[in-house]
């Protein structure tokens, strides 16, 4: 079970205000500058699809990996919930996410 992730009421996650991420993309690479950390981030594909659904709307960690499963055709063998977990809280350690009650 997700971290954080296991209430629907609490433990969703956004991404930070988007007034503070600054997006480049280059062919297959994507970086992300956080003003409030003073830091560039360099994206895998999967780490910017999580930013991208993330930015739109604040989901919990079992409605996040539903979405990807189904926009992005990953499958449990590519992510499962506890690797989410890890990398959802590795994205709030680096600020780029922040968990929220709904």
């Amino acid at each position: 079970m997700c971290v954080k992730c296991s209430n629907t009421s609490q433990g969703c996650w956004q991404t930070v205000s988007s007034e503070y991420l600054h997006w480049a993309r280059w062919e297959s690479e994507t970086v992300v500058f956080n003003e409030l950390t003073a830091e560039t981030h360099l994206l895998n594909d999967l780490t910017l699809a999580i930013l991208l659904i993330l930015s739109e709307s604040p989901l919990s960690c079992s409605m996040l990996l539903s979405q990807l499963y189904l926009e992005y055709q990953l499958d449990q063998d590519t992510l499962t919930d506890l690797q989410l977990s890890h990398l959802l809280n590795e994205l709030d350690e680096l600020g780029l996410i922040e968990s929220v009650s709904v």
